[in-house]
């Protein structure tokens, strides 16, 4: 992990969400009905762990709801703010209605909320991390993503070289990320935020497929695009441990290790093929080069 726990400054989140709650209007309280509710389309937090959801289950039915969770008024229902696994749980449970608070936030508002409360908790995924806590770079320092991106790269070179880090955005940035946890930026540069690096289909799999991450490290090895939507199928569909996903990709890559040899095998071929050799071979020499020229040429098409 990047964050050491018991490091954070609680008060970040507490002025963070005050922040939030300052630009609400007050808060009212209300019982609705669960099918109202429904999960933020861009939630942080996309895959849950269906056992500890249902150990949440098993507490709340005990005990009962200890904390209400937080929506919004969207539409003709309530979009969740924050809570998600107590709304999963009550599902579980077959509740009908559900306390809560209801508060009147703005887009970015609600996204710095779910952020804030789901940066709070331990069992993130490193994906979810990275794009909580750079939604809460762009609330804190006014910014976009791309921008915040840029420069936690350029604190972290700046960090690396040594330089002086107590002014600008560049004091700003290290400031949060101390209140964040982190030991350093570079630490969250190296351990999470080079995951955005990771291919397209990966990150996709990631947030919206379950894929777990240390699953995803070993596909990254994978260039081949296709055989690597393939091996995240695999893995997905047959739950394969990281062991196993290992054994596959390492068969595949033994069995990509001929392409170089088989291409420069190929470049002699080519070399030899020259115009005057080719006018010097008699008429069935020219007649079986033709015909290998269009195996060839079959091979090449079924790649494409």
């Amino acid at each position: 992990m990047t964050r050491r726990k018991g490091e954070i400054d609680r008060s970040f989140f507490d002025d963070m969400l005050g922040q939030v709650e300052e630009a609400s209007s007050p808060a009212q309280r209300g019982n609705i009905e669960l099918e109202q509710i429904f999960p933020r389309a861009n939630q942080f937090r996309r895959t849950f762990d269906e056992a500890s959801i249902e150990a949440l289950a098993a507490s709340i039915a005990e005990v009962g709801l200890l904390e209400p969770i937080v929506v919004r008024e969207q539409g003709k229902g309530f979009e969740l703010v924050a809570g998600e696994r107590r709304y999963r749980a009550l599902r579980y449970l077959g509740w009908e209605r559900v306390p809560s608070h209801i508060v009147t936030l703005d887009d970015a508002q609600a996204e710095l909320a779910g952020a804030v409360e789901n940066l709070n908790r331990e069992d993130l995924n490193p994906l979810e991390e990275v794009d909580a806590v750079l939604s809460i770079l762009q609330h804190a320092l006014g910014t976009s993503r791309a921008q915040a991106i840029i420069l936690v790269t350029q604190v972290r070179s700046l960090e690396l070289e040594g330089k002086n880090l107590s002014e600008g955005d560049a004091a700003s940035v290290a400031g949060l990320f101390k209140r964040l946890g982190y030991t350093s930026v570079n630490s969250f540069y190296a351990n999470r935020l080079s995951l955005l690096r990771y291919p397209d289909d990966l990150l996709q799999a990631m947030r919206h497929r379950g894929l777990a991450y240390t699953k995803a490290r070993v596909l990254a090895r994978v260039k081949d695009a296709e055989a690597r939507r393939g091996l995240v199928d695999t893995a997905l569909k047959d739950d394969l441990s990281v062991d196993e996903l290992e054994a596959h990709v390492r068969v595949r890559t033994e069995s990509s290790r001929s392409s170089p040899e088989l291409y420069n095998d190929f470049g002699r071929v080519k070399r030899r093929v020259t115009k005057r050799r080719v006018q010097q071979l008699d008429t069935a020499s020219q007649k079986r080069l033709r015909r290998l020229l269009k195996e060839l040429e079959e091979i090449f098409e079924s790649v494409e």
